[in-house]
């Protein structure tokens, strides 16, 4: 099996890519099951609240990691446990990626899971990383 290690450069690179296309774009968070990957459509799932990244929405990458520059508070538009999410580019229909939703260990760590609607919800801070390998 081919193993890639990418080199501090690329990885920061990579990081701001990604990061570049979510200027002004979307996090969804979702409850349900999680699709596959990124490209399958959301079935069964529904959106809990809509967050709106800022323009630029991440600060450069250091070391593969890129901080959110602050995420807006929004309003729970439903009730249900998070369990997923997905991020979109600002025309709203582009999705950039998919990522699980826990209270540690994962894409997103939220204080709590259970998102009640009209509650407000606060993203303190969110980081992407890119793998060095």
């Amino acid at each position: 099996m081919p193993v890639i290690r990418y080199s501090s450069p690329t990885v920061d690179a990579q990081t701001d890519a990604v990061c570049a296309l979510l200027d002004g774009g979307y996090l969804q968070i979702y409850d349900g099951a999680q699709p596959s990957d990124g490209d399958e459509s959301i079935n069964g799932s529904t959106l809990l609240v809509e967050l709106q990244f800022s323009t630029p929405a991440f600060g450069p990458s250091n070391g593969g990691i890129a901080l959110a520059n602050e995420i807006p508070v929004s309003t729970a538009v439903a009730t249900g446990q998070a369990g997923w999410l997905r991020t979109l580019q600002a025309d709203h229909t582009t999705v950039v990626f998919d990522g699980n939703v826990a209270t540690s260990g994962a894409v997103l760590n939220l204080d709590r899971l259970n998102v009640q609607q009209d509650a407000n919800v606060i993203i303190a801070d969110f980081a992407y990383t890119s793998p060095k390998t």
